[in-house]
């Protein structure tokens, strides 16, 4: 039962996936729209989205680096690079969590890079915006409220007094029971992640991953328009816009982040048009890239998930609830 389960799943979220991309965006719509732009243009596009994936994937391989989880650096980027199979869906963190066992690694490792990652996304982009909030775009206050939350987080992680009362509230239940030795173990992987110097490469990482996306969004706005679009511009454009899709809480951004861009760019000079055309190839352009990179990644190097039968001599452990749980 195993194998099939895990082989439909390996064979159709991808499909899914790729089912969205086209169902929402519409194909015949994009294929009109990309006719506008020059081979040239998408081909710097393409690149850029590449190189960008792959600062993408080291900087996840170092937050597993740091964590303690013991993959190798190729192993750690295959793990990002084949969630972008799913990435779109959102389940790409999901993806990454199981193809950790490929590797004999527990799924809940995936925990601590996830929030690391969310947290340096978030920090940068909040630095980023300092730019807008000194132009008058947004109060000063929305810039930096995000930038107390690695302060935030650490705090929470490094505590105590937090860590023994979520202890207890697991430890009431056979059911939160089990999952005591993963807290523990989250919560110390958590804390190697969030030191200064760790913060402040992760949080670079994110800034270098944002200014690839602003080159392609520079890209797309000169090849159809004479609009004097700065490279600044673009930065910030691209990350407000992603803050918005975040505090949005919409899966992907969809909407709120591609309806912010288009805005912004209207505000930095460029036509109405360009900006929607502009917005929809690069949201086009970089779901489609990301999933199709992730499902050549997928079935290059974890080919052994569907083609290969299951290890029935490997039989997961239980873990023992009765001494964890508090008797009332």
């Amino acid at each position: 039962m195993g194998l099939p389960v895990r082989r439909a799943c390996g064979f159709l979220l991808p499909l899914f996936a790729l089912f969205a991309i086209f169902a929402i965006l519409q194909p015949a719509r994009m294929q009109h729209i990309l006719g506008d732009f020059s081979p040239r243009s998408v081909g710097i596009v393409l690149l850029v989205l590449l190189m960008r994936e792959l600062t993408k994937a080291a900087r996840w391989r170092y937050y597993l680096h740091v964590a303690g989880v013991p993959l190798s650096p190729s192993d750690g980027v295959a793990n990002f690079l084949a969630g972008q199979a799913v990435g779109i869906l959102p389940l790409g963190d999901v993806l990454r969590a199981r193809l950790l066992h490929e590797h004999g690694v527990p799924a809940y490792d995936v925990i601590p890079a996830v929030i690391m990652q969310l947290t340096c996304d978030v920090t940068a982009y909040a630095l980023i915006a300092l730019a807008a909030a000194y132009r008058g775009m947004i109060a000063w206050w929305l810039a930096l409220l995000p930038l107390f939350l690695p302060v935030a987080l650490a705090a929470l992680f490094s505590s105590e007094r937090c860590a023994a009362r979520v202890r207890r509230i697991l430890q009431r239940h056979r059911a939160t029971a089990r999952f005591v030795p993963v807290e523990a173990d989250v919560r110390a992987q958590a804390i190697r992640l969030f030191r200064p110097r760790t913060l402040l490469c992760g949080i670079t990482l994110s800034i270098a991953a944002t200014a690839m996306s602003a080159v392609i969004l520079l890209t797309l706005v000169n090849d159809l328009s004479r609009a004097s679009l700065g490279w600044a511009d673009a930065l910030v454009a691209n990350a407000l816009s992603t803050l918005v899709g975040i505090i949005s809480l919409v899966p992907g951004g969809w909407g709120a982040a591609d309806g912010s861009l288009g805005g912004l760019l209207s505000l930095f000079g460029v036509g109405a048009s360009v900006a929607f055309s502009v917005t929809l190839v690069y949201r086009f352009l970089d779901s489609l890239f990301r999933t199709l990179l992730g499902i050549c990644v997928l079935f290059t190097r974890y080919r052994a998930i569907f083609f290969t039968a299951p290890d029935d001599g490997r039989q997961p452990q239980p873990v023992p609830v009765e001494s964890l749980v508090i008797r009332d």
